[in-house]
């Protein structure tokens, strides 16, 4: 199982994390010129991602549970959407307009919306974040990588040793 190094090559302190659709790894408060090391990672897909410090936006147990519950949320609105419009779906056609079946249309939609808000949530960038990789392969060597600000944009790259 490799080691991931991510190096901080800008000149501002950064709180840096691997996720796995929720924060996993991290550290805050990585300064210039420091770096963000993890022994024995699992070889699997992973996205990066960098905030600059602000009040109250560090990352944390209780950040990835919020994110995990978003997405549990949103996953399980999405499935009784589905199961409730299936049920619609499968009655006899004259069934559908009765008061059951308008019932059960009006909360398939309102849960299939709930089902996108939570997607929405889990999809969007917490306060501070300039730069976010998804799903980057962490395979069986050991890899570096390096965040750099050019013009104010962040970027991660992979250094070769």
């Amino acid at each position: 199982m490799p080691t991931v190094i991510i190096l901080n090559e800008t000149k501002r302190t950064l709180h840096i994390a691997m996720l796995t659709g929720v924060p996993y790894h991290f550290d805050n408060h990585v300064a210039p010129g420091g770096m963000f090391r993890r022994e024995y990672i699992t070889s699997t897909p992973w996205a990066y991602e960098a905030r600059i410090p602000q009040h109250g936006n560090e990352y944390s147990s209780g950040d990835s549970l919020g994110r995990v519950g978003a997405l549990a949320g949103g996953i399980a609105a999405g499935t009784a959407s589905v199961i409730l419009g299936s049920f619609w779906a499968l009655g006899s056609f004259g069934g559908h307009f009765n008061t059951p079946g308008r019932v059960a249309v009006g909360s398939a939609g309102g849960l299939m919306r709930a089902a996108s808000e939570g997607g929405s949530a889990f999809a969007r960038w917490g306060p501070g974040v300039v730069l976010r990789k998804d799903w980057w392969m962490v395979g069986f060597e050991d890899l570096t990588y390096a965040i750099r600000e050019v013009d104010g944009n962040f970027d991660l790259v992979e250094v070769r040793r």
